[in-house]
């Protein structure tokens, strides 16, 4: 496995990194899933639990791209705007 950027050295698998997978749903073009990270790495400055969103693309079954995202906020499907829009609006009178 190639490093994550030029001039870091380290390998996801040399931090033995697990996941544990707390949501997943299909969308049109591949999964997203937001994903529990824990192991042996500098957690300096990050969240507790650390919640990454995965966004897989898919072509012919197999990954043919993968983004991998800290999200202030965690997106749920279903939620969307409209319950948050409905509630600031109950408070305006």
């Amino acid at each position: 496995m190639r490093p994550f950027a030029p001039g870091q050295p380290k390998e996801i698998f040399g931090d033995n990194v697990t996941m544990e997978v707390q949501r997943a749903w299909e969308h049109p073009s591949g999964v997203i899933l937001h994903a529990k990270y824990d192991g042996d790495f500098d957690k300096t400055n990050l969240p507790v639990p650390l919640i990454l969103t995965n966004y897989f693309v898919l072509k012919e079954g197999k990954i043919a791209q993968l983004i991998t995202l800290l999200n202030k906020t965690i997106w749920e499907p279903g939620a969307g705007l409209t319950a948050d829009i409905q509630k600031e609006g109950s408070h305006h009178e």
